[in-house]
């Protein structure tokens, strides 16, 4: 009841959301009715929504948006519906790494988390992992491209916390390179997005934990 309490006009019965396009408290709507969410056939000319009204849609586009689960993720938590913040994780991670997600797509889903969120609670700081990790395994090459070099200096210009969440990982691999230092737990030299996991004290040759342990 806390996602429906307190913007009420009693003697209205309405409840006013600015934040939120159309398009997503839909969605909010469907996910307190049914439990999920998917996005409409053709969604509104936005700010938010522009970019990804080109992308090609599909019986399946409500798994293919990760700008979508992106802000709905930011409505779960604005409104309180941590079952909504859990299932647009979900579909978030299941667009960048299931189904087919263009480079621009995921920089404009970047946006929405940087700006949209804080590194403060646990979930939102899991749901930026999953982007910067989608960064350096999937678009990493494509982010610095001639063709998406302009929205990727606006990306970043506007959420200088995802170029440190990028750049830390990156950063600690190439010291393991340069040391000559490799994986204590299976040998190998593990690419930048298994360093995002915290240093380990344990090690006192300062290799990192990497998801193998």
């Amino acid at each position: 009841m806390a996602a429906c309490s307190g913007a009420f006009k009693e003697s209205e019965g309405t409840y006013h959301i600015k934040d939120f396009t159309l398009t997503h408290v839909k969605c909010m709507a469907d996910f307190l009715y049914t439990g999920t969410y998917s996005a409409p056939k053709a969604l509104p000319s936005t700010s938010t929504t522009a970019t990804t009204a080109a992308i090609t849609l599909d019986s399946r586009r409500d798994i293919d948006d990760p700008v979508l689960h992106a802000v709905m993720y930011a409505v779960g938590d604005k409104y309180l519906v941590e079952d909504l913040k859990n299932c647009a994780k979900s579909f978030y991670h299941s667009s960048l790494y299931h189904h087919a997600t263009t480079v621009e797509a995921f920089l404009q889903s970047v946006r929405e988390i940087y700006t949209r969120t804080t590194d403060e609670q646990q979930h939102s700081r899991e749901l930026r992992q999953i982007a910067v990790k989608a960064g350096l395994r999937k678009f990493g090459v494509a982010m610095v491209s001639h063709e998406c070099k302009s929205l990727c200096d606006e990306v970043l210009g506007e959420c200088p916390a995802f170029g440190s969440d990028i750049l830390r990982p990156l950063m600690r691999k190439m010291e393991d390179v340069r040391m000559g230092r490799r994986c204590s737990y299976c040998g190998i030299s593990h690419p930048p997005e298994d360093y995002l996991a915290p240093i380990q004290s344990s090690f006192p040759t300062g290799l990192l934990e990497h998801e193998c342990v």
